[in-house]
């Protein structure tokens, strides 16, 4: 079930722009442009805009203790920004400006508890009550922006089901129609998501469908030969389909195939070739992007996947060989 925390974190399209930032004003201005009927798309269903800086202070009035964290600015849902999960109290609802959200040891290191919500801190000489406190890999501050000309360097654009399977391409026509920025890089999360999601469960999945097929053969074999082992396998075949539809219900269908992979027309045979270069443009594009938990935890996930499959291939190709040894060798005794 841990797993679903990919497919469910990178549920949106990142936008990363390269100028001087996109305006909080631009971005209302967009989202009321969005929900124009006679607006070409409808089909954004929310967005978050965030940006970041790197060694932000932050200060305990009363005890006089200091920290520095990575302070997130942003405008939107706090769930959309960086890998994070909520330990206790709320995260900060978008009209909330006086609330903010630490991760656990920044916590204790300002108030020697971690169970710190409703507190006070400072940060840039105004004061902030803590509303929850998340588990994260790096020291957060989290809070919602409360100026119309915040500039924000990060866009996280979640698409609704009438998008589905083309999130990149009304991502970009929301931008163009928005007028919102020229020079930026997108990173497909719906995609990348779904990828990670789908190989960890595949192991789990090819075991399970192996050993269906593994005892419906063995009902075949002993249909007409042992009543006693056809009832046996049959128990089994029975249990373990049990747990395919267990997981099926608990999990969902791990093996989602991307859309953006079918062409509009069959006879477009570059098409594959053109989804394909665009992948390997945007892998490019986040390893010169400036570092953010949610790129790092992204990379490093992807990095992870030609190990993943190279074990996965060495051991089903062991239970093969492992399979067919014991066939020859039952061939050989009868």
């Amino acid at each position: 079930m841990d797993t679903s925390y990919y497919r469910d974190f990178f549920s949106s399209v990142s936008i990363r722009d390269h100028k001087t930032g996109i305006s909080k004003t631009s971005l209302i201005e967009a989202m009321e442009k969005e929900s124009d009927p006679n607006f070409y798309s409808d089909t954004l269903l929310s967005l978050t805009a965030w940006k970041t800086e790197e060694g932000a202070e932050l200060i305990n009035p009363y005890l006089g203790r200091k920290a520095k964290v990575l302070a997130v600015t942003l405008w939107g849902n706090m769930r959309d920004t960086i890998p994070m999960s909520l330990l206790s109290g709320n995260y900060v609802y978008q009209e909330d400006t006086y609330g903010c959200v630490l991760d656990s040891e920044t916590a204790y290191e300002l108030f020697g508890t971690i169970t710190a919500v409703n507190n006070e801190l400072l940060y840039k000489n105004n004061t902030y009550i803590v509303r929850g406190i998340v588990k994260s890999s790096v020291p957060v501050f989290l809070v919602q922006s409360s100026k119309r000309a915040e500039t924000f360097s990060n866009l996280e654009l979640k698409i609704t089901e009438k998008g589905k399977g083309k999130e990149e391409m009304y991502a970009s026509a929301f931008l163009a129609g928005s007028s919102l920025t020229d020079d930026y890089s997108l990173i497909d999360g719906y995609f990348y998501g779904h990828l990670l999601y789908s190989s960890f469960l595949l192991p789990l999945w090819l075991t399970l469908i192996c050993l269906l097929i593994f005892m419906l053969h063995h009902c075949i074999i002993y249909g007409k030969k042992s009543k006693k082992q056809l009832l046996a396998y049959l128990g089994l075949t029975f249990i373990t389909l049990s747990l395919l539809l267990f997981f099926y219900y608990k999990t969902g269908n791990p093996l989602i195939f991307a859309r953006k992979f079918v062409p509009t027309r069959w006879s477009d045979f570059s098409y594959l070739a053109k989804v394909t270069d665009t992948l390997k443009e945007q892998l490019q594009q986040l390893q010169y992007l400036p570092p953010n938990p949610r790129e790092l935890l992204l990379l490093k996930s992807l990095l992870t996947l030609k190990y993943r499959f190279a074990l996965l291939f060495l051991l089903y190709f062991q239970l093969f060989l492992t399979g067919y040894i014991y066939r020859k060798q039952r061939h050989c005794i009868s």
